[in-house]
Order: structure tokens, then sequence, then C-alpha cells
């Protein structure tokens, strides 16, 4: 009935719109406007949202075309690193001997030649198109200037009857040649320009620089060619770098792309050997080794451990004197500080059987058996140091 209908009504509005007829038009009016003000708002977050999104979107595909930018610069630049200003061809001269390296007796001479007697100076110097540092820049190697060497032979004769040949000398691209087109190369230098020390030690002097170092067994190798002439080669290159996969975009196959070496300059010349100018050339390198025995007990022992030890595998040879330590050097324990051994260095002056004369220097070492007493002499290690000529002296003093 419409009594019933009217108290169900009653019922679904609750007790308080029987007291507040008002409130009930009031709550509804609160209630669409609170639907009305969560619509706005979440058409308003749904704007930020849709504004950041876009914003968020615009600056990742400026971040891709930046690092698309950069990937294209360093695949355009990826062989080119950024080139020095370097001396370049300074002169017609330098033009007409391009790539070429030319020998002299004088140190930054004028006057060429193509023979020399094994007594005279020689100096070189290579004409090269560019600084060794671009070398580098222009095949993208922006590392350390290393990788330069100077190859040298003898025509005709084989390295293996050289004692102790260096085919491949290691360059070094100082920073007094960062610029330099024209380089000098070490050959035989006058005593002017080249101080030997007692150990053999070669170090150039009076502004002589050459980017080949004199302190190497080749010089002493000239010495030792046999009576006649013989064509000297000199090759100065570049040997590339190893190629790199390991670097994402910054991936450079450089022997991929450059080959194996980079021809820089080449050239020869006739050295001619008598004995003569071999005596000329060995008292220029000869060394002066005086020297007294130092501990006679030790020295004992080391010649009789000599013949049990095999100092070169390449040539027979005969002992011609030694020239121990004066003194022990102790080997102490890196915790308790106890000596555990001590060991004497020896220098040991042998002769080939082809007459060559070279120098190895050795350790010899006795174990610490405790109370102050110490096991019988044995090797400890040996290494070759240097050749020397017949006109060094070398002899005990007492």
């Amino acid at each position: 009935t419409a009594e019933a209908l009217f108290r169900q009504i009653l019922d679904g509005l609750g007790e308080e719109s029987y007291t507040s007829p008002h409130k009930h038009y009031n709550d509804r009016i609160y209630a669409v406007q609170a639907h009305r003000r969560s619509d706005q708002m979440e058409a308003e977050r749904a704007e930020r949202e849709k504004a950041a999104a876009e914003q968020a979107a615009r600056e990742q595909a400026e971040r891709a075309a930046r690092e698309q930018a950069e990937r294209q610069h360093i695949i355009a630049n990826l062989y080119q690193c950024p080139r020095i200003e370097d001396d370049g061809i300074s002169s017609p001269f330098h033009q007409e001997h391009l790539r070429q390296i030319l020998f002299s007796a004088e140190h930054k001479g004028s006057q060429f030649a193509q023979e020399f007697n094994i007594g005279d100076s020689i100096y070189a110097q290579a004409f090269a198109e560019k600084s060794l540092h671009n070398f580098l820049n222009d095949i993208g190697y922006d590392y350390s200037p290393t990788g330069f060497f100077l190859r040298i032979s003898v025509e005709g004769y084989s390295p293996e009857k050289m004692p102790f040949w260096e085919e491949k000398l290691s360059v070094s691209a100082y920073d007094t040649y960062k610029t330099k087109t024209i380089l000098d190369v070490a050959v035989s230098p006058s005593s002017q320009h080249l101080e030997v020390r007692e150990n053999c030690g070669f170090f150039t002097q009076n502004g002589y620089e050459p980017i080949s170092s004199v302190k190497s067994p080749m010089l002493y190798n000239f010495y030792y060619l046999p009576i006649g002439s013989h064509r000297i080669s000199f090759e100065l290159f570049l040997e590339v770098p190893a190629d790199e996969h390991d670097r994402g975009i910054h991936t450079r196959l450089w022997r991929t792309k450059f080959g194996e070496r980079i021809d820089i300059a080449k050239g020869s010349f006739t050295l001619h050997v008598d004995e003569a100018g071999r005596e000329t050339l060995g008292k220029r390198l000869a060394i002066t080794r005086r020297f007294p025995h130092s501990l006679p007990e030790i020295e004992a022992d080391i010649m009789r451990l000599l013949p049990t030890y095999k100092l070169s595998d390449r040539f027979d040879y005969r002992i011609l004197a030694i020239n121990a330590s004066s003194d022990w050097a102790y080997k102490r324990d890196e915790v308790w500080n106890h000596i555990v051994s001590r060991s004497v260095g020896c220098d040991v002056f042998v002769e080939y059987s082809n007459g060559a004369r070279a120098i190895y220097y050795c350790t010899f070492k006795q174990e610490h058996l405790g109370n102050g007493k110490f096991s019988a002499t044995i090797w400890d290690y040996s290494r070759f140091h240097d050749l020397y000529t017949k006109e060094s002296i070398v002899e005990f003093i007492d």
C-alpha cells in the first residue's frame, strides 16, 4: 500500500531525515559536488601525467639524438685523433729525400754518403712526411706514443751468426721530437756524443738525442762483423696496434684497416770492415774494469761452479775473468726479519768461439742454516749483460 511504501522510504532515509528534512538535500548536493571535484582532479591528474609522459618522450628523443650524434662523431673520427702542428716538409731537399734515411760522418751534417769504414763516425737522419705523434694521430691511436721500431739488417748475413743481434730496436718518441719531421737515428756516434761507462752503459751527451737508443749490442755487432764489405739496411716503421674488439662503439680494427706496419723511412749504406778500422771502433767503445780480489774464498767457489752451468746455448766460450761483489747481500724473512740467505753478484767475462767477448751478470747464494752458519755456495741466477771489445781493459789490480 502507499502507506507501507512511504514507511520503507522513511526507513531508507534514516532517522535524521525525520527530524531534519533539509539535511538529506544538503548531503545530496555535497555528494554531487564532491563527485564533480573528484572527476576534475582525476582529469587534471591525467592531464599532468600526459604532459609528463610527453616531456619524458621529448627528453628521451633528445637524448637518443645526442647519443646518435656522438656515435656518428666517434665513428667518423674513429681512426683520426686531433693532429698537432708539426714541422712538415721543411725544404726542397726534404721533399726530394722524403721517406729516406741518409747517412753522414757528422751530426746533422749536410754531406751524405753511401760508404763508410767501420772506424768512422756515422750519423743518420730520417726524412719523414709528418711527426711520429701524427703517425699515431692519423690512425686514431690516442694512447701512449709507442710502437715505433728501427729494423737493422746486414745483407747476406744471418742474425744467428751475430752475438745477440737485435734486428728490431724500440724507438723513443721524445717530447723534444713531438713536432719534428727530420729525425736523428743512432748508428755509430763519435766520442763527442757517446759516453761509455765501465758497466757498458751507453749515454748520449752534448746535445745528441737520437730516437733510437745507442744502448744496444748493435755497435758491438758491427765491431765483430767479418773483414770485408757489408750492406747495412735501416727501416723506420710504426707497428700498427692490434685490433680492439671489446670496447663497444669504440672498437677499432687498426690492423684490419692499416695492415701490420706503416713504413716511415728507410735507407742503407756499405760498411767496410778492416783491422785498423775495427781497432779504432774498439777503442771508442772500450771499457776499463780494474778490480781487486774481493772475496777470494767465494771466487774459488764461483770458479768451481762455472763449468757446471752453461751461460750460453748459442756459442761455446771460455772464461776470461770474474769480478765478484765486495760484500754479501742478505735476504731476510718479511715477518720475523730473520736472515734467510745471503748472495753475491759476479760479472763473468767470456770469449765466444767466434771471437766475440761478452759479460754475464751472475748471482750466487748461500742458505742460512741457523746460528750464523751458511750452506755451501750454489747458483742463484744469471743473465746476459753486454758485449765488449777486445781493446777493453779487464784485469785484477792485486
